[in-house]
């Protein structure tokens, strides 16, 4: 069937949509012949650097030969096939013993620009290859750090602990004749300083374990961890301090006292 000469015009935008397609690792011709659009950037910038020039058709086929060796070399085709599918579509003209390029592009935009563009376009897909493929791996590890038998252990102990926490609380003695909202505070000492003696022995545990009790000594470190330790022991605390002060308002049996540690 007779196919319309494409356009031979080579610009800018043909320029980024080329880079796209590159991107299409062994892309046959056959299939850009689907899309004229793109068949005609793809055959412009295969005869890019002999715009406008008559010469041999061994010297066009040199030149596609060098293309599908250097930034076509994402394309699945032969130099001949190349050739002739330029030569169908009126991008080069047959004028007996030799042939004409009809591509016509601006000053500025050369074969060198070509070469530029496409490996900044491979760079930063090879950027974000890289990304997706340290996001899969760091997915895939936190994956197999999953283990549903432990995390119900844990969860259950902590629950089982946070129940001996508030009967401690419950259980505690309160100072006679303090104001209702100071009454747990004693509790609330006691119970959190069994707290403190146990991550403190889990501490001096993991130090031990992985040899980190200079820590306890470096200067440059030392200040920050005072410092975050006696943030977490306030916030800690207050936390309880502000239960103590609210659960005076309520009464024992209440909705609102049952549901206290929720509210908090």
């Amino acid at each position: 069937m007779y196919q319309l000469p494409l356009s031979a015009t080579f610009s800018v935008p043909d320029l980024e949509r080329f880079n796209e397609l590159s991107l299409r690792r062994g892309l046959p011709l056959d299939r850009l012949f689907a899309n004229p659009e793109d068949l005609r950037i793809v055959l412009c910038a295969a005869f890019l650097s002999s715009a406008g020039a008559n010469a041999p058709r061994d010297a066009f086929l040199a030149e596609a030969e060098r293309f599908l060796s250097e930034e076509g070399d994402w394309l699945a085709t032969d130099a001949e096939s190349l050739l002739d599918a330029a030569l169908d579509r009126g991008i080069l003209e047959d004028e007996g013993e030799t042939l004409r390029n009809r591509v016509e592009r601006p000053p500025q935009l050369t074969r060198e620009r070509l070469l530029d563009e496409l490996e900044s376009a491979r760079e930063i897909l090879a950027r974000r290859r890289a990304a997706v493929r340290t996001a899969l791996q760091e997915k895939n590890r936190a994956v197999k750090e999953f283990a549903l038998t432990k995390g119900l252990a844990v969860a259950l102990l902590a629950g089982v602990m946070s129940a001996c926490f508030a009967l401690g609380l419950d259980a505690g003695p309160s100072v006679e004749g303090s104001p209702a909202l100071f009454k747990t505070l004693p509790a609330t000492f006691l119970v959190t300083l069994g707290g403190f003696f146990t991550n403190a022995a889990y501490c001096l545990f993991q130090n031990c374990r992985h040899k980190t009790f200079h820590d306890y000594t470096n200067v440059r470190v030392l200040p920050v961890n005072i410092l975050f330790c006696a943030l977490a022991g306030l916030l800690w605390y207050s936390q309880f301090f502000g239960l103590g002060m609210g659960t005076g308002f309520f009464e024992r049996d209440s909705v609102l006292y049952a549901f206290s540690w929720c509210i908090l």
